[in-house]
């Protein structure tokens, strides 16, 4: 990547747009795999962030009517959601344009305290902090978001079921304190669920995530 090394922020994905356009979606056009490969924003030295395409794929290749519906349907809601959730798993930016803004995902960011004192677990290397017990699927991951005495846990469902994710977390190596009990809150979404002993069952919807942080 050395022709961008003059830059901050390298803004990618129009490269999705004929993919993102046929199916409405980013569920198979961009799988985690890929993500990892091409969209974090740790290996390459330029940040990337991703332009989202669902609008303005609908802008060149279908009507001006379906282009609309990415700013005026409720039912636009999931797809947006669902591509929010994949950046965030991976710990990477979206850059707000088109009918993505993500100022609720920001905000829930902020609350939880987006500084320098924080660490990114990923799903694909946090084995001994959080494990999926269930479902059995590569396809329902999470991530971690740690902070002293705190944590904001991802799961992401990343299929087109519902499903109940349940987890095991490792408190002591995430810097909580063992109790029975204990309270996540999903800061996106709202919902409470309890932990106990160490385990979570967390209903996550087909194609979301959660935003679930340690309280109490």
């Amino acid at each position: 990547m050395p022709v961008n090394g003059f830059s901050d922020i390298m803004i990618d994905g129009e490269n999705l747009t004929g993919k993102v356009g046929l199916a409405g979606n980013y569920y198979n056009a961009l799988p985690l795999d890929t993500f990892r490969a091409e969209y974090m924003p740790h290996q390459w030295g330029t940040i990337p962030a991703l332009l989202p395409q669902h609008a303005r794929a609908a802008s060149i290749l279908k009507t001006r009517e379906e282009e609309l519906y990415w700013y005026t349907s409720p039912e636009a809601k999931k797809p947006i959601d669902h591509l929010l959730g994949l950046v965030l798993v991976h710990d990477a930016m979206i850059w707000p344009a088109w009918e993505v803004r993500p100022n609720a995902l920001w905000e829930a960011q902020d609350a939880f305290g987006w500084e320098e004192d924080i660490t990114f677990l990923p799903y694909w290397d946090n084995d001994e902090y959080v494990r999926v017990l269930a479902p059995e699927t590569e396809n329902v991951v999470v991530s971690v978001f740690r902070r002293p005495h705190r944590i904001m846990l991802v799961p992401l469902n990343n299929t087109d079921d519902d499903v109940i994710v349940k987890m095991s977390l490792s408190l002591g190596k995430l810097g909580l304190a063992e109790r029975g009990q204990m309270r996540l809150l999903d800061t996106y979404h709202g919902g409470e669920f309890t932990t106990r002993d160490g385990v979570a069952e967390v209903p996550v919807p087909a194609r979301g995530f959660r935003m679930l942080v340690t309280s109490g």
